[in-house]
């Protein structure tokens, strides 16, 4: 019926099967059998089942249902389609389970037919129905009640004897044993008849209780209504005709989903050698002692001294009162803080009041040898019989233990802090692969559009604007994790310069002002006496701009339109060479709640924002508390959600001399590119697309490049041309045969005028400020990373040319 609605007539099928199944309210769907299951079609309903939206499973799955399908039963539903494919069949069904948008596991169970088209494609027509409710109470009561019955051919196996008793019909079902007196157990008239047959085999003690109140029918169902599950005890019981051990009797309670009665499972397993070792162990510990003595609890006279190893402690003790024995003790080898708590916990009446509710009393001393811990001793008091007239002291040197114990300790909480570690290591990683594939994503998803839209140049366009905005984030995101993994490499290092303040305040207000404008976000510098004294400040440049650029970006990312963003310096205070400043970054943005100002600064951590669509790392904070600390300055963070944010920066910043700058002269970029053309470059870059790309670039301007693959290769090119054939070099680092710093140092050591003159800036992917301080170090006149920034490049030519 449901092949014909498919294939009669010119309506489309998938058109045929929403109409089809509308009524039952359940996922519909079509998709091509070609080893991926590329989806045809799929109903409202579908979508909502699998948690995906359309343009989600078509653009990032493209539109493979295998990506939702669990990779468990990828197999399962292969074999279950191609066997009606093989089979000529044209029905199919099967379930499998499915990962949902959100991460939820569900059990779909699928049903449809195959339609094969003229073309060969078989394409499967069908319905999606959701039985994760319906099945999963049922399966795991039943998967429970099955691993116990497996459970007890294990327990079997190591048990003399076990019973099966249904507590709801109150019989029993079987007895097993391989024992005759305990197969006879098997003829009592019900569950209560069968324990007090077993009580019989019980050996009684004159401490011992009886075993029925413990083991009955009522007791038992009175346990499983509280949750109790379980019961267990120990007794010495007849395993052999005249032969009694120790065993344990133990009650494990579960429900028949067959029937629904409450079954119980009963089972002795023997214990006589646990119980026997145990035993032995307890006589071994009372006997291994460094020294024994016994004293007359009536004279408190020591009656007898007897040593088991070398002399522990060098006091005779027979014949001396307890107490001056003990005096004598505390005096020679306890430490102060300790004597008076030892002499209290030691003294006879405590020991005679603590014998008085237990057996034995127990206490751990240590003593000293001059200022050096010397033994750790455990002495452990009882009474020699039921007179107690004649009180024992067994005295063990525990040193050796507790040093193992210690180390133990160590080596537990060095692993504990190594699993931290790892576990960190491992969120990192997910954390970072997650935001470097989203800006990725995204770079890829707009290649193949811009690719299939070739002869769109307005679309190209728009698809490649957004494919910059994407590649910036990506560098931006890079960045930050270089960063962050030499801040917790501990290598993280500033480099002061001198820093004209108001250079610093045109840097900020053109990097956010035009931001706060696209968002109508009103943007407000006040740096009132700093700003116009424009004293030099000695930080180093690029962790400072870092510092507050983080800060003030997060401000007006978290701000909606309309708001406010204030940079403002309060409490400004000369004190000789420093400023001793306030920086506030204040903003009327969505606020922080309590919680999450405790891990504000930690790295990769971000409140839940997603209904305000902002991007970040979660890295930027983190980084600029590192800046922050590296400058013996502090942060604060005062907010209050959906007010707004005030971050104060406490920094004590020196000031610099006023003697001139002599750094390079920078020029506007329009006088730059002027200042550039016709300059003959010498471009040392080992791979083929970058070469290209950067000689492409510097074409525009009328440079003449001229390139090389490696720092040999442009060593030779150097030294072979007549000098000044080249004005400047742009030097990769890591290069094959010979990489840049070393090809660097080579052309300063050739002797012509010229190779000591002309320019190498290094152009490379190493970003790092130690990475600078090597190209500097080999002779560069300066270090730009990759990517390359053209205007930027093209500014520090201008500089040098």
């Amino acid at each position: 019926m449901i092949y014909d609605i498919f294939c009669k007539g010119e309506v489309p099928p998938e058109v045929e099967l929403e109409i089809y199944h509308t009524r039952d309210n359940v996922g519909a769907f079509a998709f091509r059998l070609d080893g991926r299951y590329k989806l045809l079609y799929g109903n409202d309903n579908f979508f909502d089942m699998i948690g995906y939206s359309r343009e989600f499973l078509e653009t990032v799955m493209g539109n493979r249902c295998c990506c939702f399908l669990h990779p468990a039963d990828l197999k399962a539903t292969d074999r279950a389609i191609f066997a009606a494919v093989n089979s000529g069949s044209e029905n199919v069904s099967w379930e499998a389970r499915i990962i949902t948008g959100s991460g939820e596991l569900k059990l779909i169970h699928f049903s449809g037919v195959l339609v094969r088209r003229e073309n060969y494609d078989i394409n499967l027509y069908g319905t999606a129905l959701d039985i994760t409710s319906r099945f999963a109470d049922e399966r795991i009561r039943l998967s429970r009640y099955e691993l116990q019955l497996s459970e007890r051919e294990k327990i079997d196996r190591k048990a003399f004897g076990s019973a099966l008793l249904d507590l709801t019909d109150d019989r029993l079902i079987d007895v097993k044993a391989d024992r005759e007196h305990i197969l006879a157990l098997g003829d009592a008239k019900n569950i209560d008849d069968f324990f007090k047959k077993t009580e019989y085999l019980v050996r009684k003690a004159r401490t011992q209780t009886e075993i029925s109140p413990r083991f009955s029918r009522r007791q038992l169902l009175s346990d499983f209504e509280k949750g109790k599950m379980s019961l267990s005890a120990n007794y010495k019981l007849m395993t052999q005709p005249g032969r009694y051990e120790w065993v344990s009797a133990t009650i494990n309670m579960h429900l028949n989903p067959s029937n629904g009665h409450l079954e119980a499972l009963f089972y002795g397993r023997t214990m006589q050698e646990e119980m026997l070792q145990q035993k032995l162990c307890d006589k071994l510990i009372e006997t291994e002692y460094a020294f024994l003595f016994i004293v007359n609890t009536e004279s408190g006279m020591i009656e007898r001294m007897i040593n088991n190893s070398d002399a522990t402690i060098d006091i005779p003790a027979q014949g001396l009162l307890y107490s001056e024995y003990l005096s004598s003790i505390l005096q020679n080898y306890a430490y102060v803080k300790d004597a008076n708590d030892y002499k209290a916990r030691l003294s006879l009446d405590f020991i005679k009041k603590k014998l008085s509710k237990k057996d034995s009393y127990s206490f751990t001393i240590n003593l000293r040898e001059g200022t050096s811990l010397f033994k750790q001793l455990k002495i452990r008091f009882f009474y020699i019989d039921e007179y107690e007239d004649s009180l024992a002291a067994c005295v063990s040197d525990m040193s050796d233990y507790f040093r193992r114990e210690k180390l133990y300790n160590e080596r537990l909480q060095s692993a504990l802090e190594a699993e931290k570690a790892n576990s960190a290591k491992t969120y990192f990683l997910s954390r970072m692969s997650h935001d470097i594939r989203t800006p990725l994503n995204a770079i890829i998803g707009l290649t193949e559009l811009a690719t299939g839209e070739a002869d769109d140049k307005a679309a190209v366009l728009s698809h490649l604007e957004k494919i910059k905005s994407s590649s910036t984030f990506l560098l931006d995101l890079i960045n930050d994790i270089l960063d962050v993994s030499v801040i917790e490499s501990g290598k993280f290092t500033l480099y002061p310069s001198r820093y004209e303040y108001n250079d610093f305040l045109k840097a900020v207000s053109s990097v956010f002002r035009p931001q706060c404008q696209n968002k109508n976000i009103e943007f407000i510098i006040d740096h009132g006496e700093l700003s116009k004294s424009n004293l030099p400040i000695l930080v180093d440049k690029v962790r400072f701009n870092q510092l507050f650029f983080n800060i003030i970006s997060n401000a007006v990312k978290y701000t909606n339109p309309g708001g406010k963003v204030w940079f403002v310096i309060e409490n400004l205070k000369r004190q000789q060479s420093l400023y001793s400043t306030d920086f506030i970054i204040r903003d009327t943005g969505i606020g922080i709640n309590e919680e999450f100002q405790k891990v504000l600064f930690e790295p990769f951590t971000k409140e839940n924002a997603s209904k305000y669509e902002i991007q970040g790392t979660g890295l930027g904070l983190s980084i600029a508390k590192a800046v922050v600390d590296a400058m013996n300055g502090s942060i604060r963070v005062d907010s209050v959600k959906d007010v707004g944010t005030t971050i104060t920066v406490h920094l004590d910043l020196p000031v610099a001399a006023n003697a001139s700058d002599d750094s390079l002269e920078t020029y506007p970029l329009e006088e730059a590119k002027n200042k550039v053309r016709g300059a003959s470059v010498l471009l040392v870059e080992d791979h083929l697309l970058n070469n290209e790309i950067i000689s492409r670039n510097l074409a525009k301007f009328d440079m003449k490049v001229q390139g090389a693959f490696n720092g040999l290769e442009a060593v030779n090119s150097f030294k072979n041309k007549p000098p000044h054939t080249f004005d400047v070099i742009l030097m990769d680092i890591h290069m094959p045969i010979m990489n840049g710093l070393e090809a660097t140092k080579k052309i300063r050591a050739l002797d012509r005028e010229d190779a000591k003159k002309i320019p190498i800036i290094a152009l490379s992917a190493n970003a790092f400020t130690e990475d600078i301080d090597l190209s500097i170090s080999a002779g560069m006149n300066a270090h730009l990373s990759k990517p390359v920034n053209m205007e930027l490049l093209v500014k520090t030519l201008a500089g040098y040319l």
